[in-house]
């Protein structure tokens, strides 16, 4: 599956967990309030600690003459960029508007944090989205995936891809299954055939975005990866719980924000390995990092985040 096509599905994916989240922990007169800080205490400590790892790493690395920037992670610190971009970097807003432009997307530190700010976007909208009916969520996304094939065939890729509006269907679909979970819901045997048939195309070599096709036809392959896991999540998520699935749930947050700079850097040392075999070493110690920022600083961030925002008992993302 393309890079592409696992951020489109990770929205999804995002618009029925926060659904599910917001329903059962921020009810009331100040859930709303609660959720978005909520959402802020969950996504920034590991963005700012790897923003500042690598300002931290820059200077020595220059002085040192290591070749760090082998995916240009470190564009950020070798040119001047203006205050927008500067905003944007520290903020985590509006760098899915920057990343239209191939220049600025470059000089983004962490530019894979486009989608993280596409999602503050959609977290914004949440609370009035669940307001919706599912009529009219249904209505509604199918409006968002038309402007984006509008979008696509007469401006092209990154205009389509990054900017939050033309992803937001995505998001839309993934409420509008939390809705209709009940509908939904298969034993568990069934739950695993749907939830092995999506890891099955996600590991696929075939291109299943939506912007695969520049040409205004049907993107069939995008619509049986999204098919798929929207037909398995209600299931695996009534019949897959755990700690272990939420770790690793909580991890793949950190792989996906660090992998690029772990990547630089794993290029920096004198490897000499097969080309799957450094995806496979970049892959074990990205997960690493991340388990360990996970068990030793979010986690207590987490039980904070908890108690002072949950108004349920519900244990949720």
């Amino acid at each position: 599956m393309s890079a592409e096509a696992a951020v489109e599905a990770f929205f999804v994916i995002s618009g029925f967990y926060m659904a599910l989240t917001f329903e059962a922990h921020y009810r009331g007169a100040d859930g709303v309030w609660k959720f978005y800080l909520s959402r802020v205490v969950r996504l920034y400590p590991l963005y700012i600690a790897v923003l500042a790892l690598m300002a931290a790493i820059f200077p020595i690395a220059r002085a040192l003459r290591w070749p760090i920037n082998a995916t240009h992670s470190f564009d950020y610190f070798m040119s001047p960029v203006d205050g927008f971009q500067q905003v944007s970097v520290w903020s985590l807003f509006f760098q899915d508007i920057l990343s239209i432009d191939p220049v600025r997307e470059f000089l983004l530190p962490l530019r894979q944090a486009w989608s993280i700010s596409a999602e503050l976007a959609f977290y914004l909208l949440t609370p009035a989205l669940l307001l919706l009916r599912k009529s009219h969520l249904a209505v509604l996304a199918t409006v968002c995936f038309a402007i984006k094939g509008l979008i696509l065939n007469r401006y092209g890729f990154r205009a389509a891809y990054f900017p939050f509006p033309p992803q937001l269907g995505y998001f839309l679909l993934g409420i509008l299954i939390y809705r209709l979970r009940d509908r939904l819901a298969f034993e568990r045997r069934t739950a695993a055939w749907l939830a092995t048939g999506f890891c099955l195309l996600a590991v696929s070599r075939l291109d299943l975005s939506f912007e695969s096709l520049l040409v205004p036809v049907v993107p069939v392959p995008n619509i049986v990866l999204i098919g798929t896991l929207c037909l398995a999540m209600p299931s695996a998520t009534m019949h897959f719980r755990g700690r272990t699935a939420a770790l690793l749930g909580d991890m793949s947050y950190g792989v996906y924000i660090m992998h690029l700079v772990v990547i630089d850097l794993l290029r920096a040392l004198p490897l000499h390995v097969h080309r799957s075999l450094f995806t496979l070493l970049a892959i074990t110690v990205a997960a690493a990092l991340s388990m360990t920022f996970e068990l030793t600083v979010q986690s207590r961030i987490d039980a904070l985040r908890r108690r002072l925002f949950y108004t349920a008992g519900r244990t949720a993302t």
